[in-house]
C-alpha cells in the first residue's frame, strides 16, 4: 500500500454489487479484505454480453437501494480493479456514501445507461 508523507498507510474502500461479490464467479479478482455489507442508493440492472448478462448499476436518484460488499484495498488492488472494470471506458469509478459505513467508498458505475435492462419500479 502507498504511504502518506506522515508514514500512515493509504487505503481505499470499494463497494461491489455484482460478479466481484464473495459468492460470485469473478470474486478471485477481488484481492482486498472484506469489511462489511452495506447499502447504497442506485438502480441495479443488467447488460447483455456474449455469455449471458452482467450486473450494471446507475448511481442516479435516491429512491432505490443496492446491496454492496465493502472491501479494503491497496492502490495496486484498486488499479487492478480499474483494469478489470475497464475504468473510464465501460465503467466509471465514483465515490459514494453508503448508509452504515463511516466514510465514502468507490463503486463502478456502468457508463451507458441505454444498454441496461432494469427490472421493477422506476
Amino acid at each position: 500500500m502507498g504511504k502518506k508523507e506522515d508514514g500512515r498507510v493509504r487505503q481505499w474502500f470499494v463497494g461491489v454489487y455484482g460478479s466481484l461479490r464473495r459468492d460470485q464467479h469473478n470474486h478471485g479478482y477481488m484481492q482486498g479484505e472484506f469489511v462489511q455489507n452495506d447499502v447504497i442508493n442506485g438502480r441495479l440492472g443488467k447488460i447483455a454480453v456474449k455469455d449471458g448478462f452482467l450486473p450494471a448499476i446507475r448511481l442516479d436518484g435516491d429512491t432505490e437501494y443496492v446491496d454492496v460488499e465493502i472491501f479494503r484495498v491497496s492502490l495496486d488492488e484498486l488499479e487492478l480493479l480499474d483494469r478489470f472494470e475497464h475504468n473510464n471506458r465501460v465503467y466509471k469509478r465514483k465515490l459514494v456514501r453508503p448508509y452504515y459505513f463511516d466514510g465514502r467508498i468507490w463503486v463502478y458505475e456502468y457508463m451507458f445507461e441505454k444498454y441496461i435492462v432494469f427490472e421493477g419500479k422506476r
